[in-house]
């Protein structure tokens, strides 16, 4: 499953975001927001 995130660099998908990486079936996940800083500083690896 690949997971596209829009507006994942809030407190919501930062969270969604590190729960849905511990599942098996998720192989990819591209993190989209309008701010340009917290994007490029997201880190949930």
């Amino acid at each position: 499953m690949k997971i596209l995130a829009i507006g994942g660099c809030g407190s919501m998908g930062r969270y969604a975001m590190r729960t849905a990486q511990n599942f098996s079936s998720v192989e990819k996940i591209v993190i989209a927001d309008i701010d340009k800083e917290s994007a490029e500083t997201f880190d949930c690896w």
